[in-house]
This record gives structure tokens, sequence and C-alpha cells, in this order.
């Protein structure tokens, strides 16, 4: 039996889908007629991560490798246990389950540890999947009715012979959204960037795998080894890139603000260094002065004279160009 009747039965889907094709709601062929579309009642959204994932929803986490995917997903598990805030994020309280395909027992229960998990309702699997895995995971499923579950490492799970298949893509990831669908849990899987990490989702793989979920999380590794995370949501607002602080004692991640204000941040105290003991600096000397993108500097630039840490004189022409100081009490820039 294939994984999508193995959920069917045990969610009884199939009983579910009898019921709609007889509904008196419904047309030929399972179709509903506008007028009973148009009136039917708004259904309550409801929220595992408040704006982020939804109740029923089908989730992405991607990632380079060893760039903080997992750590962030189990994190996720222990907070939607305690009902606890992810990231700054309210969560709904209710079991979970973490099914870990890609790290050693002893590495998963040592971060668990070290973010002080006890007594918390988090069921953990620690394995390579089976062949009746989707059958025992519908069945614990319905035993435990978790809010959350997590399949860290989905082509551990997800067996196809090209990843790059449209169709073949489509009809593995069915039996997961199937069963966040029937369920009411969020189901959230990890899953791998491109070397290049270039495409417009980052994801490795057919674009089914992207047009399939309904959020997609993707934290991004700088050169300088910066974390960063951001969301694109069919539901909700997306979530701009955000930097990620891992604090190493605990296992834990915090929010340390958007990228673009840290950036600025860093460029504005970049620009101050090189204006200390000047008596002041062309524009261009200024700004090819540090690295970075050139419309950051200059916004960096623009936030600095706001602030009154630099003053800016000359006509801005090429006989008399902008040129900046730093009066003698400027400090860094706190934004």
């Amino acid at each position: 039996m294939d994984g999508a009747r193995i959920v069917d039965e045990f969610l009884g889907v199939g009983d579910i889908r009898a019921h709609q094709r007889v509904s008196p709601k419904s047309g030929s062929g399972g179709f509903v007629m506008m007028e009973a579309l148009l009136t039917e009642p708004e259904p309550e959204t409801r929220w595992v991560v408040d704006g982020r994932l939804q109740a029923g929803g089908f989730s992405l986490f991607v990632a380079r490798p060893k760039a903080g995917k997992s750590t962030n997903a189990r994190e996720l598990c222990l907070d939607v246990s305690r009902g606890e805030p992810w990231l700054g994020h309210d969560t709904m309280k209710g079991p979970v389950f973490y099914c870990g395909f890609e790290e050693k027992r002893s590495e998963v229960g040592k971060h668990f540890r070290a973010m002080g998990a006890g007594a918390d309702d988090v069921h953990v699997f620690t394995d390579m999947p089976g062949p009746t895995f989707m059958h025992d995971l519908a069945r614990a499923i319905e035993t435990h009715d978790p809010v959350l579950v997590v399949i860290d490492g989905l082509f551990r799970l997800i067996r196809v012979t090209d990843a790059s298949d449209y169709v073949q893509m489509s009809r593995g990831l069915e039996p997961l959204l199937d069963m966040a669908r029937k369920s009411g849990a969020h189901v959230m899987a990890t899953h791998h960037s491109p070397k290049s990490d270039e495409s417009p989702d980052g994801v490795l793989g057919s674009t089914a795998i992207f047009g399939t979920v309904d959020c997609l999380l993707r934290i991004k590794r700088a050169d300088n080894g910066d974390r960063t995370l951001s969301t694109m949501q069919r539901y909700g607002e997306d979530m701009p890139e955000t930097l990620l602080v891992l604090d190493k004692a605990t296992g834990r991640t915090s929010i340390g603000g958007l990228r673009a204000d840290v950036g600025a941040s860093r460029l504005a105290d970049a620009l101050l260094e090189s204006l200390r003991g000047c008596d002041g600096m062309r524009e261009v000397d200024l700004i090819e002065s540090v690295e970075g993108r050139k419309s950051m500097k200059h916004v960096a630039l623009r936030l600095l004279r706001e602030a009154g840490k630099v003053t800016r004189t000359g006509a801005g022409g090429k006989r008399d160009p902008y040129r900046y100081s730093m009066p003698a009490t400027s400090e860094g820039l706190e934004l």
C-alpha cells in the first residue's frame, strides 16, 4: 500500500471524501454551487506559530548543511510543547512529534538537554524511516493528536529517483500534505538549499517542493558567519531577512534585528572608524574606505547625519564635493 493510501486509511480520509461527494451542497463530480460556496462561514484561522505556521499547514525549513535548520527546528518543538514564544512569535501549546533522520541520537539528546528539556510533551524518533514509517506515524497522530510534526530530513523519507522531476516530487509530498490537512497538525520538513543558494526560493530539487508548501522558512549563512532567517508565506505576511543569534551554551537562538538594520549599523561604525583622526574626507573616498554594498553605505551615511554623528560640508559638485567629518564627541551609531 502506498503512503497516500496509508495516511488516508488511518486518518479516515476515505470516509470524509465519500461524505463530500454526497453532500447536498455539492453538484456533479464533487463540484460545489457558487451560492453554497459564498455562503459558507469563514473558517477560523488557527496558528501553531502566530503569523507563520498554520494549524493543518505544511511548511519547509531550508538551509545549507550546518547552517542551523535542525537546531531551530528542535527549538521550535520544545517551545510549542510548552506554549512559549518561538523567535518572538506566540505558539499553540500541544504535543509535538520530532522525527530526526539526519543526526545521531546522542546529539539530538544533547541539544534538547542543553535547551533545558525535561518532562516535555515532545515525542522523539531518531532512526531511519522504514517501510512502515508512514503507517506508524499516522497511527501515532491519531493516538496523541499532536499540534506539530517535524520531519528533520525530507529526502530521508521521500524516496524518489529524480528530485528535479515535478510529478515525482508532487506525488512524494502528497502523503505529508494530506496528513497535515486532515489531522489539523502543522507538518514541517527540513530540506537543503542548493550549493549556489541563488535560486529565488533556495530549495534543492523540483519547483514542486516550494509550490506545495504553505510556508517556506529559509536560513542563509553569510561569509562572516552571520545567519539570517526569512519566510515566504502563502498565508500571512513574509518575514524579511532577520539576524539569528545563537547561544552556544544553551543551543537556543534569538532575534538580532533585521539584516538591513544590522548591516547599516555595522557600516556606520566602519565609516566612523575611517573618519577618526581626520579633519575631513571626501564622500567618494569615505565610501571606498569600507567594504559593503554602495547603496547601504549611503544609507549608513544618512543615518549618521540624522543622528548627528557626522557633519557634511560642500555643495556636492566636482569643484566642491561633499566632505564628511566627525565631531569630537561622536561615538558608534545605535540603531
